[in-house]
């Protein structure tokens, strides 16, 4: 049987409407035929209700559109009102209908069919569920649909002139526009606000969508049936793909996303022709073998702060056939990747330092075609960039298809892989990205204009799988390597030995470039190189250290050092420790920045402890970057490292401690062992700045005999009796 709420003719018979119009959130006088909820009940039983007479709320012998006077009906907090009602009933001269927050509305389960039409509002601030019924043609027909945040609305089909959803909505089959789409005056469109979710599971969306606002998400969530996604008003915030039964979702259009897109479940995100610019995160988390079909469409990476790459689902989620990087942060990096992504056609790098975090980037999926690198700006560091060296071709010195673009989370530390002549099998070839600790060795390794006797720890791996034949020649540096007086200084080599001929250098001694020509691909096979120098005079590479010393001088210890040159140096440290492995600062001095002049410098302890202390000097650059120089010791006559009394104690007596010296960072409780070796008690204690602790201990009843007091490396022996 056809239930109605509406005597409106001009709704087809065959079309369930339920319209429901909803007001602004203002609070209206009551007027005569105003109805509200007063009991949890069926909409047609008359005491769920009470009824304004015009001057009074009164118990109601009627419900809502029973009666020809009908002006504003209000579902009361915490009653539950089911929608239940019978044919031909005046309900069209509703204007209002307000859900309050802690109320429902719902309709019967089974095959209801019916009609919900007010005149203009829908205020929705408690819950709204018109799906219970399996008629899915049911529509909520109406002016204008106010969600407010904390509400919770769903149904089937929805036709209003505007829908301002603030809350969480479900939309089962359509939004249908009741007004001609007007962007500039949001007629005909649905508008998720700030934090809201709309989920759809229609086919597609007749009416207009705007879902700008931050933090909002619209989830395309069908298992049943393939989904267009709607091609927003501007823009999307948060995109989510999600459902079971491997359903499609198709774009469009070209389509923006300010946040993050998602791909859940078993769905499958087809994007068709259209591309897709994210600017927060690429989630995957869909377990369909095709979860993103990516075409020949591009995906770009333009945000404005640190955008993340994870695929937890299928591996075809970190798929792309056009990978662009467009990230604008000022704080590296600008991009995580949480998984091994596969470009295949073509990668873009306009600006973003992307750490790898361990995993693989692989730039095409065979030899046989070759691949476009469209380089401006930006790096890999923290994993493997990956590259296919294509069969029978000649790869020319410095061009994109020669560059790995690489380095340190720091540095930027291009290597260019180039052929002389072309290789008969083509390889993959995959490099390990340097890292970002830069230590330097002494060596003396033979090469052409003299021996190699420094080398920089910072290093490029590579692996060159499957290629035979050719020549090939290899151009790598970079910034960060320390002190350069001429690039000619500069090569590449392995760590005892060098492979190929030394080539000619270019660049400048800020950012060198270090050519290493005549290689084969047997020595590409697996190799690293190092950048080293042969010239310690003009291109000493680190900040060299002529001497460090210290002087113990009545109760103080006067630390003295010399460098012969600088490059970058912010500021020295310098650390004590009581026993070589705990170590606590002392003092910082300003740095010369950049000089090739002799500088000396003094640094006074005016707090040594009592025996051997040990001094250890680093310096640090302007980037942040930290080196260990030199480690001293020097015995004073100053405080003891731990004092305890009295010392011997009793059984359940207060231990009064003191402590010098200790590392505030690792130190967080005093343990008291047996002789044994087994721990009887545990006490917390708090380091202040200076590395110092002065408090008591209470020693629990444990029996007489030999205890020893231990906090990180630093033990000293008590006596109980």
């Amino acid at each position: 049987m056809k239930k109605s709420l509406s005597s409106t003719a001009s709704i087809c018979s065959s079309t369930i409407l339920v319209l429901l119009i909803i007001c602004c959130s203002q609070v209206r006088a009551q007027t005569l035929g105003d109805y509200r909820s007063v009991a949890t009940g069926n909409w047609s039983t008359p005491s769920t209700w009470e009824y304004h007479n015009g001057s009074a709320w009164v118990a109601s012998t009627t419900f809502p559109g029973e009666i020809a006077t009908i002006n504003n009906v209000t579902l009361q907090s915490p009653f539950v009102v089911t929608i239940d009602i019978s044919p031909f009933v005046n309900f069209n001269q509703m204007v209002v209908l307000t859900v309050n927050s802690g109320a429902t509305l719902q309709d019967q389960a089974g095959a209801l069919n019916y009609t919900v039409a007010p005149a203009n509002f829908f205020n929705i601030s408690g819950s709204v569920n018109l799906t219970n019924t399996t008629d899915i043609t049911s529509d909520v027909f109406t002016g204008i649909i106010n969600i407010f945040a904390g509400g919770v609305f769903s149904a089937h089909v929805v036709t209003a002139s505007r829908v301002s959803n603030s809350g969480i909505s479900t939309i089962t089959s359509d939004y249908v526009n009741g007004l001609p789409i007007n962007a500039t005056f949001n007629n005909g469109i649905w508008i998720n606000q700030a934090g809201s979710t709309l989920n759809f599971g229609g086919a597609a969306m007749t009416g207009g969508l705007r879902a700008i606002a931050n933090g909002n998400t619209v989830n395309y969530y069908s298992a049943s049936v393939n989904q267009t996604v709607r091609t927003p008003v501007s823009s999307y915030y948060n995109l989510t793909l999600s459902g079971g039964g491997g359903r499609t979702k198709t774009l469009a259009a070209n389509t923006t996303v300010l946040g993050s897109v998602s791909i859940q479940g078993n769905s499958s995100f087809n994007p068709s022709t259209f591309n897709i610019s994210v600017g927060l995160d690429w989630n995957n988390a869909s377990t369909s073998a095709s979860a993103f079909v990516f075409g020949s469409v591009a995906l770009t990476f333009n945000g404005s702060t640190t955008q993340n790459i994870v695929n937890t689902g299928n591996a075809s989620g970190a798929g792309f056939s056009q990978l662009i990087f467009s990230n604008t942060s000022a704080t590296i990096p600008q991009i995580q990747t949480q998984t091994d992504i596969l470009v295949y056609n073509t990668l873009t790098m306009n600006s973003g330092v992307i750490n790898l975090n361990g995993r693989t980037l692989q730039f095409g999926a065979n030899y046989l075609t070759a691949r476009n690198l469209n380089y401006t700006n930006g790096w890999f560091y923290g994993g493997d960039f990956m590259r296919y060296l294509v069969t029978g071709a000649v790869i020319v010195a410095g061009s994109n298809d020669s560059l790995y673009p690489v380095g340190t989370n720091t540095q930027f530390r291009p290597f260019y892989l180039s052929t002389t002549t072309a290789p008969t099998v083509s390889s993959s070839v995959r490099l390990t990205c340097p890292s970002s600790l830069m230590s330097f060795t002494d060596v003396n390794i033979p090469d052409t204009g003299g021996p190699i006797i420094r080398l920089a720890s910072s290093s490029w791996s590579i692996i060159m799988s499957g290629g035979t034949g050719g020549t090939y020649e290899v151009n790598a540096g970079g910034t960060g390597f320390g002190i350069i007086g001429d690039v000619t200084d500069l090569r590449l080599s392995q760590a005892s030995s060098v492979a190929g001929t030394a080539g000619v250098n270019s660049g400048t001694i800020s950012s060198p470039m270090v050519q290493r020509t005549g290689l084969t691909a047997t020595d590409l096979s697996s190799i690293t190189f190092f950048l080293g120098t042969v010239n310690l005079t003009r291109s000493p590479l680190p900040v060299e250290l002529i001497s460090f010393s210290g002087e113990a001088e009545r109760s103080v210890v006067n630390l003295r050092w010399q460098t012969r040159s600088e490059l970058n140096c912010d500021f020295f440290t310098v650390y004590r420790s009581s026993n070589g492995k705990d170590f606590v600062r002392v003092g910082t001095i300003k740095g010369q920045g950049t000089t090739k002049l002799t500088t000396n410098y003094e640094l006074q302890d005016k707090s040594p402890l009592k025996g051997i202390n040990y001094y250890r000097l680093s310096q640090t650059d302007w980037d942040g970057t930290t080196h260990s120089l030199s480690l001293i010791s020097v015995e004073a006559d100053g405080v003891e490292a731990v004092q305890a009394y009295p010392n011997p104690i009793k059984s359940g007596q207060v231990l009064r401690v003191s402590l010098h010296g200790i590392d505030s960072v690792t130190a967080s409780e005093i343990s008291l062992i047996d002789a044994m070796g087994n721990i009887i008690g545990t006490y917390p204690v708090t380091i202040d700045s200076s590395g110092n602790f002065i408090g008591e201990l209470k020693i629990d009843e444990v029996p007489t005999g030999l205890y020893f007091l231990k906090l990180n490396q630093t033990i000293m022996k008590i006596l109980v009796q």
